[in-house]
């Protein structure tokens, strides 16, 4: 059985990173992986920080979902008893009917609670709790107008997902997985900054680097990209994924290092669809 040193709640109550980067890191392994489930008909019903297990202590790219005592093979639409955490447990949920829309709502509560306080948080009463998730989504622009603009922007698209999902449908992952990389990782100077220290040409052939780094987790998803390592003595310190050159960049550095070195790595056509 794998060994997890940390979960997301645990590093929410002391990271010094910043929330920015703690919503958007875990939005995009957290999405992928519901994507995934998602596509092998599986719902998870029960997603919140404390389910969310790092391999790595502080490091947000090796973060797992993980405990599948609600999951389900294929949507359940009785009426049951409600599962999940009240919390962060969706609307169709708490009617006891276990959907793809609802682990998708079910991932939005968790992430706005990453950045803010929820309007329920100190409710005990379940059903005070489902109606104040109701009003909320029909006004939450105007609740979050706090929030930084970027994670905000996120969060009302991802909510537009959500409302545009019927009940038996599958949210569309794919699609909000794009808009999340158009506004973080796309970031076209950070980019530039980084190939250009490469001095890597227009054809963007693979970079040899003098320092050989051991990577593994290749596969077919570019996300799990650079998350562990064979040797510890090494540390990826950033990963940026540039699919309009069909490349990522990385960064690393070793125990015997000061400074930290780059990469670049040539991917395939099929590194960018996740779920193939």
């Amino acid at each position: 059985m794998p060994y997890y040193v940390q979960s997301l709640s645990e590093l929410l109550k002391d990271s010094n990173d910043s929330k920015e980067n703690i919503f958007f890191t875990i939005a995009l392994r957290i999405m992928n992986a519901l994507g995934y489930l998602c596509s092998k008909n599986i719902t998870h019903g029960d997603i919140k920080p404390s389910n969310i297990l790092l391999k790595i202590k502080n490091n947000l790219n090796s973060c797992v979902l993980s405990d599948y005592g609600t999951s389900k093979f294929q949507p359940s639409f009785k009426n049951e008893k409600s599962v999940g955490t009240c919390m962060f447990m969706s609307l169709d949920a708490h009617l006891g009917i276990l959907t793809f829309r609802g682990d998708f709502l079910n991932f939005f509560f968790m992430m706005l609670h990453i950045v803010t306080k929820l309007p329920w948080y100190n409710l005990q009463d379940i059903n005070e709790i489902q109606n104040y998730k109701i009003a909320f989504l029909n006004q939450m622009d105007v609740i979050i107008k706090e929030v930084e603009e970027k994670i905000k922007n996120t969060l009302l698209d991802h909510l537009f997902i959500y409302k545009s999902t019927n009940l038996k449908e599958k949210p569309n992952y794919k699609n909000m997985i794009k808009k999340i990389n158009e506004s973080t990782f796309l970031n076209y100077s950070n980019i530039v900054t980084m190939i250009d220290s490469l001095q890597i040409t227009d054809g963007f052939n693979e970079k040899n680097i003098d320092h050989k780094v051991c990577i593994t987790n290749i596969g077919h998803n570019y996300v799990n990209l650079l998350n562990y390592i064979n040797d510890s003595q090494y540390e990826i310190v950033s990963t940026i994924v540039f699919p309009l050159y069909q490349g990522c960049c990385y960064g690393y550095k070793t125990s015997s290092l000061s400074s930290i070195r780059c990469g670049f790595k040539l991917l395939t056509k099929n590194n960018f669809n996740p779920w193939e």
